[in-house]
């Protein structure tokens, strides 16, 4: 049995770190776990699609592009995005962009469909209308999520960061200092628990 898996987002996807001169996605950890907890009885193949920079809006057309082209019949969608958008684009068209990504994936993949929260990092304590901006677009797509009927496949799931250990307000400094590269991206370790937390959502929706 094989299961397909395509983690669609920005540089937090691709796994930014040092600059960019070296890169950790977390989906190198989803995989681990995955391959540990299901152990020879299932075969994972994940796709990780990030590029550094990029708008939800030019995320949602490479998704619209991926899903006409490739052969590939994937079972689980993550999406992860957001942070590039907040200076430029309102709340609602960031929520909108993401949660199109969701309505896309629904329609292309058959077990489930992840929506990360967007990050909260540095920029957040500095500015408080980044900050409200990006905690308004978060409050938009958990009630999206909330909306949809749970029963329906693939099914949608909205995982809040901040409830996986990576809020950067509730770190002190060393914690901030192990997780946090730049305070914007994560060093590996972030990574891996971010690998981690999207493993705990879609462990369930896998069945041998």
């Amino acid at each position: 049995m094989s299961i397909s898996i395509l983690c669609h987002g920005d540089s937090i996807t691709r796994g930014y770190y040092d600059h960019g001169w070296k890169h950790h996605p977390y989906s190198r950890k989803l995989g681990e776990l995955l391959k540990d907890h299901f152990h020879s009885s299932i075969t994972f193949n994940i796709t990780t699609q990030g590029i550094n920079g990029e708008t939800t809006a030019s995320m949602l057309k490479r998704l619209e592009k991926t899903f006409s082209e490739t052969k590939t019949k994937y079972d689980c969608l993550v999406v992860l995005g957001g942070l590039n958008d907040l200076g430029d684009e309102t709340p609602d068209l960031i929520a909108q962009n993401l949660c199109d990504m969701v309505v896309l994936g629904r329609k292309n993949v058959k077990n489930s469909c992840v929506l990360i929260s967007v990050p909260n990092c540095y920029p957040d304590r500095s500015y408080s209308k980044y900050r409200e901006a990006k905690d308004a677009v978060n409050k938009r797509l958990k009630e999206y999520v909330d909306k949809q009927n749970g029963s329906l496949t693939p099914r949608v799931h909205f995982l809040d960061l901040t409830e996986h250990g990576l809020d950067f307000f509730a770190m002190d400094d060393k914690q901030r200092s192990l997780i946090y590269d730049d305070n914007i991206h994560y060093t590996p370790e972030g990574y891996d628990l971010l690998g981690s937390a999207v493993f705990n959502v879609l462990k369930s929706d896998i069945s041998v």
